[in-house]
Order: C-alpha cells, then sequence, then structure tokens
C-alpha cells in the first residue's frame, strides 16, 4: 500500500481554545440571526404546528419512493379524500423543511424561542435570510 501524502494537522490547545471561541462567536450570531427572524411573537403554545409537527409527519421509506420513480430525497404531503376514505400521498414542490432538521436541534431551536412553525415555511420556501 502507498504511503499516505497527507500531512497531519497539528494543533496546540491554544489553537483548539481560539477555534471554539470563533466558532461560539458565529454560532451566536447564527442564534441571534434566527431569533430576529423567527422569534416566536407568543409562546407558541397557541401554535398548532409546532405542536404537531412530529405527529403529523409521513415517513415514507426510500425503496417506497425509489420504487415509485421518485428520488429517495423526495418530500410528500399527504390529504385525507373524506369522500372516499382514503389517505393520499403526493409530491411536495419544497425540497426542504423541518424534518431535514433533527429532533435535537428542532428542541433546542424551540428552548431559544424559535418559532418552528415560521421556521418550517421559511425552510419550504428555501428563503434567504441573511446576508453579509
Amino acid at each position: 500500500m502507498g504511503e499516505n501524502t497527507r500531512e497531519k494537522q497539528r494543533y496546540t490547545a491554544l489553537d483548539l481554545i481560539t477555534f471554539i471561541e470563533e466558532m461560539e462567536e458565529s454560532i451566536g450570531k447564527a442564534y441571534e440571526v434566527l431569533e430576529e427572524k423567527f422569534s416566536c411573537t407568543t409562546d407558541c403554545t397557541g401554535c398548532h404546528f409546532c405542536k404537531t409537527f412530529a405527529d403529523d409527519t409521513v415517513h415514507v421509506p426510500d425503496w417506497a419512493k425509489l420504487e415509485a420513480g421518485y428520488s429517495a430525497d423526495a418530500k410528500f404531503f399527504f390529504a385525507v379524500m373524506s369522500d372516499t376514505k382514503q389517505i393520499v400521498l403526493e409530491p411536495a414542490e419544497h425540497t426542504h423543511d423541518l424534518g431535514d432538521i433533527s429532533e435535537n436541534m428542532q428542541q433546542r431551536l424551540a428552548d431559544f424561542g424559535i418559532c418552528l412553525g415560521e421556521l418550517n415555511e421559511s425552510l419550504m420556501k428555501d428563503e434567504v435570510i441573511y446576508e453579509e
């Protein structure tokens, strides 16, 4: 086997601490931007979306998407046809939504005061919310 020509990166304790401080500053700024854009005007107790998003999410397995001719990352929404008593899945027009964010991060955002409903709307629109 050939030698690994990539040189190892070496860091001192000060290098790592400086890196952490820079990242914490950037992360703090990112939370501020999200808070400014999606801050709950109430405590979100009246926000139906924030309470029920996880319960209303439909997971379609990748194999089923592929067999139906969709990509594995395709999003779907469902509609209830009350006259026929059927639930119909249809491809969504958006490519991102709150389901793309881990439950852990969703909880952190909610704890920070971010309205998950408003955030989801922005994700679905692929909205630019910050520019430098």
